[in-house]
Protein backbone atom coordinates (compact mmCIF):
# COMPACT_ATOMS: atom_id res chain seq x y z
CA UNK A 1 0.00 0.00 0.00
CA UNK A 2 2.83 2.39 0.90
CA UNK A 3 4.50 1.60 -2.37
CA UNK A 4 1.28 2.57 -4.24
CA UNK A 5 1.14 5.92 -2.50
CA UNK A 6 4.78 6.49 -3.26
CA UNK A 7 4.14 6.10 -6.98
CA UNK A 8 4.47 9.51 -8.78
CA UNK A 9 1.68 8.65 -11.17
CA UNK A 10 -0.74 8.05 -8.30
CA UNK A 11 0.20 11.34 -6.72
CA UNK A 12 -0.31 13.14 -10.03
CA UNK A 13 -3.75 11.57 -10.50
CA UNK A 14 -4.85 12.50 -6.98
CA UNK A 15 -3.63 16.11 -7.51
CA UNK A 16 -5.57 16.38 -10.79
CA UNK A 17 -8.74 15.08 -9.15
CA UNK A 18 -8.40 17.54 -6.27
CA UNK A 19 -7.88 20.43 -8.74
CA UNK A 20 -10.98 19.51 -10.71
CA UNK A 21 -13.03 19.23 -7.51
CA UNK A 22 -11.77 22.60 -6.32
CA UNK A 23 -12.59 24.31 -9.66
CA UNK A 24 -16.13 22.87 -9.66
CA UNK A 25 -16.69 23.98 -6.09
CA UNK A 26 -15.54 27.56 -6.80
CA UNK A 27 -17.70 27.80 -9.98
CA UNK A 28 -20.80 26.65 -8.18
CA UNK A 29 -20.11 29.08 -5.35
CA UNK A 30 -19.72 32.01 -7.82
CA UNK A 31 -22.97 31.19 -9.62
CA UNK A 32 -24.76 30.97 -6.30
CA UNK A 33 -23.42 34.40 -5.29
CA UNK A 34 -24.48 36.01 -8.59
CA UNK A 35 -27.97 34.61 -8.17
CA UNK A 36 -28.16 36.09 -4.69
CA UNK A 37 -26.99 39.50 -5.98
CA UNK A 38 -29.81 39.71 -8.57
CA UNK A 39 -32.42 38.94 -5.91
CA UNK A 40 -33.70 35.94 -7.76
CA UNK A 41 -32.72 33.52 -5.03
CA UNK A 42 -31.28 30.09 -5.78
CA UNK A 43 -29.74 29.13 -9.07
CA UNK A 44 -32.39 28.52 -11.74
CA UNK A 45 -32.27 26.67 -14.95
CA UNK A 46 -32.69 28.01 -18.46
CA UNK A 47 -36.39 27.01 -18.29
CA UNK A 48 -37.15 29.94 -15.88
CA UNK A 49 -38.93 33.11 -17.13
CA UNK A 50 -39.29 36.78 -16.11
CA UNK A 51 -42.45 38.76 -16.94
CA UNK A 52 -43.61 42.30 -15.98
CA UNK A 53 -47.32 42.90 -15.44
CA UNK A 54 -48.47 46.55 -15.62
CA UNK A 55 -51.63 48.22 -14.31
CA UNK A 56 -52.24 45.82 -11.45
CA UNK A 57 -54.88 47.40 -9.16
CA UNK A 58 -54.03 48.08 -5.53
CA UNK A 59 -56.54 47.32 -2.77
CA UNK A 60 -56.62 49.08 0.60
CA UNK A 61 -57.35 47.02 3.68
CA UNK A 62 -58.91 49.37 6.23
CA UNK A 63 -62.33 50.21 7.66
CA UNK A 64 -63.45 52.40 4.74
CA UNK A 65 -66.65 53.38 6.53
CA UNK A 66 -64.47 55.15 9.09
CA UNK A 67 -61.33 56.26 7.27
CA UNK A 68 -60.20 57.82 3.99
CA UNK A 69 -56.74 56.97 2.65
CA UNK A 70 -54.68 59.05 0.22
CA UNK A 71 -51.27 58.36 -1.32
CA UNK A 72 -51.97 54.81 -2.47
CA UNK A 73 -51.46 54.44 -6.25
CA UNK A 74 -54.42 53.03 -8.11
CA UNK A 75 -52.17 50.57 -10.01
CA UNK A 76 -48.61 49.21 -9.80
CA UNK A 77 -46.24 47.08 -11.87
CA UNK A 78 -45.56 43.47 -10.72
CA UNK A 79 -42.55 41.46 -11.93
CA UNK A 80 -42.78 37.65 -11.76
CA UNK A 81 -39.73 35.33 -11.98
CA UNK A 82 -39.74 31.58 -11.91
CA UNK A 83 -40.71 28.51 -13.89
CA UNK A 84 -42.30 29.14 -17.27
CA UNK A 85 -45.50 27.34 -16.47
CA UNK A 86 -46.09 29.20 -13.20
CA UNK A 87 -45.27 32.65 -14.65
CA UNK A 88 -47.49 32.08 -17.68
CA UNK A 89 -50.41 30.77 -15.59
CA UNK A 90 -50.21 33.64 -13.09
CA UNK A 91 -49.85 36.38 -15.71
CA UNK A 92 -52.72 34.99 -17.76
CA UNK A 93 -55.21 34.45 -14.95
CA UNK A 94 -54.14 37.39 -12.76
CA UNK A 95 -56.03 35.85 -9.88
CA UNK A 96 -53.86 37.49 -7.24
CA UNK A 97 -54.12 40.64 -5.14
CA UNK A 98 -51.78 43.53 -4.41
CA UNK A 99 -52.69 45.54 -1.30
CA UNK A 100 -51.63 47.77 1.54
CA UNK A 101 -52.66 46.50 4.93
CA UNK A 102 -53.66 49.45 7.11
CA UNK A 103 -55.81 47.56 9.59
CA UNK A 104 -55.17 48.84 13.08
CA UNK A 105 -53.54 52.10 11.90
CA UNK A 106 -54.70 55.36 13.48
CA UNK A 107 -55.11 58.63 11.49
CA UNK A 108 -51.68 59.91 10.38
CA UNK A 109 -49.01 59.55 7.70
CA UNK A 110 -47.00 56.33 7.30
CA UNK A 111 -44.54 54.59 4.94
CA UNK A 112 -45.96 51.13 4.20
CA UNK A 113 -44.91 48.26 1.95
CA UNK A 114 -47.16 46.88 -0.74
CA UNK A 115 -48.01 43.22 -0.23
CA UNK A 116 -49.43 40.47 -2.39
CA UNK A 117 -51.45 37.29 -2.00
CA UNK A 118 -52.56 34.46 -4.25
CA UNK A 119 -49.17 34.02 -6.03
CA UNK A 120 -47.40 30.63 -5.98
CA UNK A 121 -44.49 30.32 -3.54
CA UNK A 122 -42.17 29.05 -6.29
CA UNK A 123 -42.29 32.50 -7.95
CA UNK A 124 -40.22 35.50 -6.96
CA UNK A 125 -42.37 38.68 -6.86
CA UNK A 126 -41.22 42.31 -7.12
CA UNK A 127 -43.70 45.21 -6.81
CA UNK A 128 -42.89 48.70 -8.12
CA UNK A 129 -43.15 50.87 -6.10
CA UNK A 130 -42.14 48.69 -3.18
CA UNK A 131 -43.50 51.07 -0.55
CA UNK A 132 -45.61 54.24 -0.51
CA UNK A 133 -46.37 57.10 1.84
CA UNK A 134 -50.02 57.04 2.85
CA UNK A 135 -52.17 59.43 4.84
CA UNK A 136 -55.11 58.14 6.87
CA UNK A 137 -57.88 60.61 7.76
CA UNK A 138 -61.30 60.30 9.32
CA UNK A 139 -64.03 59.86 6.75
CA UNK A 140 -66.79 62.52 6.24
CA UNK A 141 -69.90 62.60 4.06
CA UNK A 142 -72.16 65.52 3.13
CA UNK A 143 -74.67 66.59 0.49
CA UNK A 144 -74.38 69.68 -1.69
CA UNK A 145 -76.62 71.56 -4.11
CA UNK A 146 -75.34 71.79 -7.69
CA UNK A 147 -74.86 75.17 -9.38
CA UNK A 148 -75.10 75.45 -13.17
CA UNK A 149 -72.42 77.70 -14.66
CA UNK A 150 -71.84 78.60 -18.32
CA UNK A 151 -68.81 78.92 -20.56
CA UNK A 152 -68.68 80.70 -23.95
CA UNK A 153 -71.91 82.50 -23.04
CA UNK A 154 -70.92 85.29 -25.45
CA UNK A 155 -70.81 82.73 -28.27
CA UNK A 156 -74.44 81.63 -28.00
CA UNK A 157 -76.25 82.12 -31.30
CA UNK A 158 -77.35 85.77 -31.85
CA UNK A 159 -80.82 86.52 -30.52
CA UNK A 160 -80.79 83.81 -27.85
CA UNK A 161 -80.40 84.01 -24.08
CA UNK A 162 -80.31 81.57 -21.18
CA UNK A 163 -83.43 81.63 -19.00
CA UNK A 164 -82.66 78.89 -16.47
CA UNK A 165 -80.46 75.83 -16.00
CA UNK A 166 -81.34 72.82 -13.81
CA UNK A 167 -79.72 69.49 -12.97
CA UNK A 168 -81.02 66.01 -12.32
CA UNK A 169 -80.41 65.24 -9.51
CA UNK A 170 -80.16 68.65 -7.88
CA UNK A 171 -77.76 67.41 -5.18
CA UNK A 172 -74.71 65.15 -4.95
CA UNK A 173 -73.21 63.21 -2.04
CA UNK A 174 -69.52 63.90 -1.48
CA UNK A 175 -67.29 61.56 0.52
CA UNK A 176 -63.78 62.50 1.58
CA UNK A 177 -61.73 63.39 4.64
CA UNK A 178 -63.08 65.90 7.13
CA UNK A 179 -60.36 68.29 6.03
CA UNK A 180 -61.50 68.19 2.40
CA UNK A 181 -65.21 68.33 3.23
CA UNK A 182 -64.65 71.46 5.31
CA UNK A 183 -62.94 73.16 2.33
CA UNK A 184 -65.81 72.63 -0.13
CA UNK A 185 -67.36 75.97 -1.12
CA UNK A 186 -69.19 75.24 -4.38
CA UNK A 187 -70.25 72.26 -6.45
CA UNK A 188 -70.70 73.09 -10.14
CA UNK A 189 -71.40 71.78 -13.57
CA UNK A 190 -70.27 73.73 -16.63
CA UNK A 191 -72.35 74.00 -19.80
CA UNK A 192 -70.73 75.12 -23.06
CA UNK A 193 -73.08 77.54 -24.85
CA UNK A 194 -71.01 77.94 -28.02
CA UNK A 195 -73.36 77.81 -31.02
CA UNK A 196 -76.44 76.95 -28.90
CA UNK A 197 -79.69 77.96 -30.62
CA UNK A 198 -82.23 75.74 -28.87
CA UNK A 199 -82.94 74.42 -25.35
CA UNK A 200 -80.52 71.84 -23.94
CA UNK A 201 -82.30 68.74 -22.65
CA UNK A 202 -80.59 66.10 -20.52
CA UNK A 203 -76.97 66.76 -21.48
CA UNK A 204 -74.59 64.68 -19.31
CA UNK A 205 -72.00 66.89 -17.59
CA UNK A 206 -69.34 65.97 -14.97
CA UNK A 207 -69.61 67.50 -11.49
CA UNK A 208 -66.72 69.64 -10.18
CA UNK A 209 -65.92 70.59 -6.58
CA UNK A 210 -64.15 73.85 -5.59
CA UNK A 211 -62.87 75.54 -2.47
CA UNK A 212 -63.50 79.19 -1.57
CA UNK A 213 -60.52 80.32 -3.67
CA UNK A 214 -61.73 78.56 -6.79
CA UNK A 215 -59.30 75.65 -6.61
CA UNK A 216 -60.67 72.32 -7.78
CA UNK A 217 -60.69 69.59 -5.12
CA UNK A 218 -59.89 66.27 -6.77
CA UNK A 219 -59.51 64.01 -3.76
CA UNK A 220 -63.22 63.63 -3.14
CA UNK A 221 -65.68 60.96 -4.21
CA UNK A 222 -68.76 62.47 -5.84
CA UNK A 223 -71.97 60.45 -6.21
CA UNK A 224 -73.16 60.73 -8.87
CA UNK A 225 -70.07 62.12 -10.62
CA UNK A 226 -72.09 62.94 -13.79
CA UNK A 227 -75.54 64.57 -13.83
CA UNK A 228 -78.06 65.51 -16.52
CA UNK A 229 -78.36 69.24 -17.25
CA UNK A 230 -81.35 70.99 -18.82
CA UNK A 231 -81.02 74.61 -19.94
CA UNK A 232 -84.00 76.70 -21.06
CA UNK A 233 -82.87 78.87 -24.00
CA UNK A 234 -85.20 81.49 -25.42
CA UNK A 235 -85.13 84.24 -28.03
CA UNK A 236 -87.23 87.25 -26.83
CA UNK A 237 -88.19 89.61 -29.67
CA UNK A 238 -90.71 92.16 -30.84
CA UNK A 239 -91.61 94.10 -33.99
CA UNK A 240 -91.03 97.87 -33.97
CA UNK A 241 -91.60 100.54 -36.66
CA UNK A 242 -88.77 102.01 -38.71
CA UNK A 243 -88.39 105.79 -38.55
CA UNK A 244 -86.48 107.56 -41.36
CA UNK A 245 -84.57 110.55 -39.96
CA UNK A 246 -83.36 113.47 -42.12
CA UNK A 247 -80.81 116.24 -41.93
CA UNK A 248 -80.27 119.40 -43.95
CA UNK A 249 -82.68 121.32 -46.23
CA UNK A 250 -83.71 120.66 -49.81
CA UNK A 251 -82.59 123.09 -52.49
CA UNK A 252 -84.80 125.98 -53.53
CA UNK A 253 -87.41 124.97 -56.00
CA UNK A 254 -87.64 121.37 -54.73
CA UNK A 255 -90.30 119.95 -52.45
CA UNK A 256 -90.03 116.49 -50.89
CA UNK A 257 -93.28 114.72 -51.50
CA UNK A 258 -92.74 111.35 -49.71
CA UNK A 259 -89.88 109.43 -48.06
CA UNK A 260 -90.83 105.76 -47.88
CA UNK A 261 -88.71 102.84 -46.63
CA UNK A 262 -89.23 99.45 -48.28
CA UNK A 263 -89.83 98.03 -44.76
CA UNK A 264 -92.15 99.82 -42.39
CA UNK A 265 -91.14 97.69 -39.38
CA UNK A 266 -88.45 95.27 -38.23
CA UNK A 267 -88.13 92.47 -35.66
CA UNK A 268 -85.49 92.93 -32.97
CA UNK A 269 -84.09 90.41 -30.48
CA UNK A 270 -82.99 91.47 -26.99
CA UNK A 271 -83.59 90.75 -23.30
CA UNK A 272 -87.13 91.45 -22.14
CA UNK A 273 -86.15 94.52 -20.12
CA UNK A 274 -84.40 96.03 -23.15
CA UNK A 275 -87.32 95.30 -25.48
CA UNK A 276 -89.63 97.19 -23.12
CA UNK A 277 -87.63 100.40 -23.65
CA UNK A 278 -87.45 100.34 -27.47
CA UNK A 279 -90.43 101.75 -29.39
CA UNK A 280 -88.85 102.28 -32.83
CA UNK A 281 -85.63 101.87 -34.79
CA UNK A 282 -84.27 104.94 -36.56
CA UNK A 283 -82.24 105.06 -39.74
CA UNK A 284 -79.02 106.96 -40.12
CA UNK A 285 -79.90 110.57 -41.13
CA UNK A 286 -80.85 111.10 -44.77
CA UNK A 287 -79.11 114.24 -46.08
CA UNK A 288 -81.71 116.26 -47.97
CA UNK A 289 -79.24 118.79 -49.35
CA UNK A 290 -78.13 116.43 -52.08
CA UNK A 291 -81.62 115.35 -53.16
CA UNK A 292 -82.39 116.86 -56.59
CA UNK A 293 -84.51 114.17 -58.21
CA UNK A 294 -86.63 111.12 -57.52
CA UNK A 295 -84.24 108.48 -56.14
CA UNK A 296 -83.73 105.38 -53.99
CA UNK A 297 -80.99 105.13 -51.34
CA UNK A 298 -79.75 102.51 -48.89
CA UNK A 299 -79.75 103.59 -45.24
CA UNK A 300 -78.23 101.75 -42.29
CA UNK A 301 -80.37 101.24 -39.20
CA UNK A 302 -79.03 102.64 -35.94
CA UNK A 303 -79.09 99.48 -33.81
CA UNK A 304 -78.67 99.97 -30.03
CA UNK A 305 -75.83 97.92 -28.57
CA UNK A 306 -78.25 96.11 -26.22
CA UNK A 307 -79.96 94.45 -29.21
CA UNK A 308 -78.49 90.99 -29.85
CA UNK A 309 -79.96 90.54 -33.30
CA UNK A 310 -82.07 92.40 -35.85
CA UNK A 311 -83.76 91.00 -38.94
CA UNK A 312 -82.02 93.46 -41.25
CA UNK A 313 -79.44 96.17 -40.67
CA UNK A 314 -80.38 98.41 -43.60
CA UNK A 315 -83.43 99.52 -45.56
CA UNK A 316 -84.07 100.87 -49.05
CA UNK A 317 -85.68 104.31 -48.97
CA UNK A 318 -87.64 105.73 -51.91
CA UNK A 319 -87.74 109.53 -52.23
CA UNK A 320 -90.47 111.24 -54.26
CA UNK A 321 -90.21 114.98 -54.86
CA UNK A 322 -91.76 117.86 -56.80
CA UNK A 323 -90.15 120.97 -58.20
CA UNK A 324 -91.75 124.29 -57.27
CA UNK A 325 -92.29 127.20 -59.62
CA UNK A 326 -93.61 130.73 -59.50
CA UNK A 327 -95.69 132.86 -61.92
CA UNK A 328 -96.60 136.50 -61.75
CA UNK A 329 -100.12 137.56 -62.72
CA UNK A 330 -101.08 141.20 -63.17
CA UNK A 331 -104.71 141.37 -62.08
CA UNK A 332 -107.32 144.09 -61.77
CA UNK A 333 -108.68 144.89 -58.32
CA UNK A 334 -112.43 144.44 -58.24
CA UNK A 335 -114.63 146.76 -56.14
CA UNK A 336 -117.41 145.25 -54.06
CA UNK A 337 -120.32 146.92 -52.20
CA UNK A 338 -119.81 150.48 -53.57
CA UNK A 339 -123.02 152.54 -53.16
CA UNK A 340 -124.41 154.35 -56.24
CA UNK A 341 -124.00 157.90 -54.91
CA UNK A 342 -120.26 157.48 -54.43
CA UNK A 343 -117.35 156.96 -56.74
CA UNK A 344 -113.95 155.42 -55.93
CA UNK A 345 -110.51 156.54 -57.05
CA UNK A 346 -107.39 154.33 -56.67
CA UNK A 347 -104.54 156.26 -55.11
CA UNK A 348 -101.98 153.43 -54.58
CA UNK A 349 -101.79 151.64 -56.94
CA UNK A 350 -103.17 154.34 -59.23
CA UNK A 351 -103.92 151.89 -62.04
CA UNK A 352 -106.32 149.79 -59.93
CA UNK A 353 -104.35 146.62 -60.62
CA UNK A 354 -101.36 144.87 -59.11
CA UNK A 355 -99.05 141.86 -59.45
CA UNK A 356 -99.81 138.56 -57.68
CA UNK A 357 -96.91 136.09 -57.48
CA UNK A 358 -98.13 132.52 -57.27
CA UNK A 359 -95.91 129.75 -55.81
CA UNK A 360 -96.51 126.03 -56.17
CA UNK A 361 -95.67 122.82 -57.95
CA UNK A 362 -94.68 123.17 -61.58
CA UNK A 363 -97.62 121.09 -62.78
CA UNK A 364 -100.19 123.01 -60.75
CA UNK A 365 -98.79 126.44 -61.52
CA UNK A 366 -98.57 125.70 -65.22
CA UNK A 367 -102.30 125.02 -65.42
CA UNK A 368 -103.38 128.29 -63.76
CA UNK A 369 -105.02 131.12 -65.68
CA UNK A 370 -106.10 134.63 -64.70
CA UNK A 371 -109.67 133.39 -64.38
CA UNK A 372 -108.57 131.21 -61.48
CA UNK A 373 -107.41 134.24 -59.46
CA UNK A 374 -109.36 137.27 -58.22
CA UNK A 375 -108.34 140.42 -56.33
CA UNK A 376 -110.96 142.58 -54.65
CA UNK A 377 -111.71 145.17 -51.99
CA UNK A 378 -114.92 145.26 -49.97
CA UNK A 379 -116.21 148.76 -49.20
CA UNK A 380 -119.06 147.28 -47.18
CA UNK A 381 -121.40 150.16 -48.06
CA UNK A 382 -119.15 153.06 -46.95
CA UNK A 383 -120.77 156.49 -47.49
CA UNK A 384 -118.18 159.06 -46.39
CA UNK A 385 -115.91 161.17 -48.49
CA UNK A 386 -112.42 160.29 -47.43
CA UNK A 387 -109.10 158.74 -48.40
CA UNK A 388 -108.27 155.53 -46.56
CA UNK A 389 -106.33 152.24 -46.64
CA UNK A 390 -108.16 148.99 -47.27
CA UNK A 391 -106.94 145.34 -47.42
CA UNK A 392 -106.94 143.42 -50.67
CA UNK A 393 -108.82 140.15 -50.63
CA UNK A 394 -107.31 137.30 -52.72
CA UNK A 395 -109.25 134.34 -54.04
CA UNK A 396 -107.06 131.44 -55.32
CA UNK A 397 -107.34 127.65 -55.67
CA UNK A 398 -106.69 125.66 -52.50
CA UNK A 399 -103.09 124.64 -51.96
CA UNK A 400 -101.66 127.58 -53.90
CA UNK A 401 -99.22 129.88 -52.16
CA UNK A 402 -99.06 133.47 -53.27
CA UNK A 403 -97.34 136.75 -52.55
CA UNK A 404 -99.35 139.95 -53.45
CA UNK A 405 -97.62 143.15 -54.51
CA UNK A 406 -99.72 145.01 -51.87
CA UNK A 407 -101.44 143.67 -48.80
CA UNK A 408 -103.35 146.95 -48.46
CA UNK A 409 -104.09 149.65 -51.00
CA UNK A 410 -105.08 153.34 -50.67
CA UNK A 411 -108.36 154.62 -52.18
CA UNK A 412 -110.57 157.73 -51.98
CA UNK A 413 -114.36 157.93 -51.89
CA UNK A 414 -116.15 160.92 -53.36
CA UNK A 415 -119.81 161.68 -53.67
CA UNK A 416 -120.96 161.53 -57.26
Amino acid sequence: MDNWLKSPWVIRFISLALAILLFTTVSLSENSRQSADTGVGDFWSSSDETQVLDDIPVNIQIDQEKYVVSGVPSTVSVTLQGPNSSVTSTSTQRNFDVFVDLEGFDPGTYMVELEHSGISNNLDVYIEPKEVEVTIEERAVDQYDITVDYINEDQIEPGFEVVEGTTNPVQVTITSSKNVIEKIATVKVFVNLQGVDEPIDGREVPVKVYDSEGNELNNARIEPSVVEVTVDVQSPSKVVPIEVTTTGEVQDGITINTITPNLSEVRIFAPEDVLATIEEIETEPLDLTGITEVSTVQLQLNVPSEIRKIETEQVEVSIQLDRTAERVFNLPIEIQNLTEEYSLTFIEPAEGEMDLTVLGLEEEIGNLSEEDLQLSINLDGRQTEEEFEIPVEINAPEGINFEPEYRNIVVRLEQS
